[in-house]
């Protein structure tokens, strides 16, 4: 019996250093990481896994205000997409091109746009997102790159020309407005999982 466990903990040693030197390292010296892809014909939450809990309690979602299908901001706030009420956090990806996707909600059928909003100073203005129709603006497209900090960690990147090196970018708190900034591997504002 004695012999049979230390048979055990010697293979399972073994497996665990074979894995271990699988781990593929790319040019600039850090592990290769998988491509990061929606999941097909079903809806998820989207939220920011490394920033702190709303409350201490909650994880906050990309929310459309009360659901609505009007052309608003959008917030953050606490998940509750899996609730009857939830369908202003429910999002789809429309595949377009090779990596580029729509990001669609399920209740208003309206996409993620960036957009700005101007101040009464017309040299401020701030970078939000929005939801309008789908196809009517530019920056619709959006990426998904892979993010440090877990295997199913990505951010949401904008190529397109006026657009191009940004990323969304949502603080953990109910109602902060979503925004698109420049892109920042080690911001947690900017890192996405699927709900």
């Amino acid at each position: 019996m004695r012999r049979v466990r230390r048979m055990v903990s010697l293979l399972a040693a073994v497996g665990l250093a074979a894995g271990l030197a699988a781990v593929v390292v790319v040019g600039d010296g850090k592990p290769a990481q998988a491509e990061v892809i929606p999941p097909s014909g079903q809806w998820v939450e989207l939220f920011n896994p490394q920033e702190p809990l709303t409350e201490g309690r909650f994880h906050v979602c990309l929310d459309v205000p009360s659901g609505t299908s009007q052309d608003v901001w959008i917030e953050m706030w606490h998940c509750h997409g899996y609730d009857g009420n939830g369908g202003g956090q429910r999002w789809t990806f429309v595949h377009l091109s090779s990596n580029a996707y729509w990001i669609q909600n399920v209740q208003s059928h309206k996409c993620l746009t960036p957009g700005r909003t101007e101040t009464r100073d017309p040299t401020i203005w701030y970078p939000w997102i929005f939801q309008t129709l789908c196809g009517s603006a530019d920056g619709q497209a959006w990426t998904l790159a892979p993010a440090v900090g877990g295997f199913d960690f990505f951010q949401l990147r904008n190529d397109s020309p006026n657009y191009f090196g940004k990323c969304l970018d949502g603080e953990s708190l109910n109602g902060a407005n979503v925004g698109w900034l420049d892109c920042r591997s080690n911001a947690t504002s900017q890192t996405w999982a699927f709900g």
